[in-house]
């Protein structure tokens, strides 16, 4: 029932806003939106082969914890530019572009009780070039392992919101030739 499925997200989650506990109706700040039903049902265009890249894609989206993150643009503290690791936040702002797009292409609809047309999908076109830039394996458009997408896309997200900016060098152990 709703209400079981309410107090499971409450437990899991206590910081997550609910309809009932949450500000009436300011989807602004990302939390809202999470709440409603339909929020988030958007289909992303096949840009060629690229259904792998849309079904990754998708579940990150509604990795509730990942999605409030970047719709409250929390983020934007965590963005290290400065790693060499990472992208220099590129590939983090353009994903954070992709998230805001889905999210409120869908919580637009209910303006005043007057229908809009809810687009019934959007293309990922400038992430799919962000991410092409830094893994060129994925600029063309065959098709492509979906693990291996979302491993270098996560990994990315990390990189690019690496908190630590000075990581402490760390020396390997040498080799002993008796052991």
């Amino acid at each position: 029932s709703d209400s079981d499925t309410t107090a499971l997200i409450i437990r899991l989650y206590p910081n997550h806003r609910t309809r009932n506990n949450d500000d009436a109706g300011n989807s602004s700040n990302g939390r809202n939106i999470l709440c409603d039903p339909y929020a988030g049902r958007v289909g992303l265009v096949n840009l060629g082969n690229t259904c792998f890249m849309n079904s990754a894609l998708q579940c990150l989206s509604h990795a509730t914890p990942l999605t409030r993150y970047f719709l409250t643009n929390q983020f934007e503290r965590d963005v290290n530019k400065s790693n060499p690791l990472g992208t220099g936040g590129k590939l983090a702002d353009a994903y954070d572009k992709m998230i805001q797009t889905v999210w409120a292409s869908s919580s637009n609809n209910k303006s005043k009780g007057q229908k809009q047309k809810q687009p019934r999908s959007i293309s990922p076109r400038a992430l799919k070039r962000a991410i092409a830039l830094f893994a060129p394996r994925f600029a063309n458009t065959s098709q492509q392992d979906a693990q291996e997408f979302l491993a270098f896309l996560l990994d990315g997200l990390h990189e690019d919101l690496n908190r630590v900016l000075n990581p402490p060098y760390i020396e390997k152990a040498d080799v002993d030739d008796e052991e």
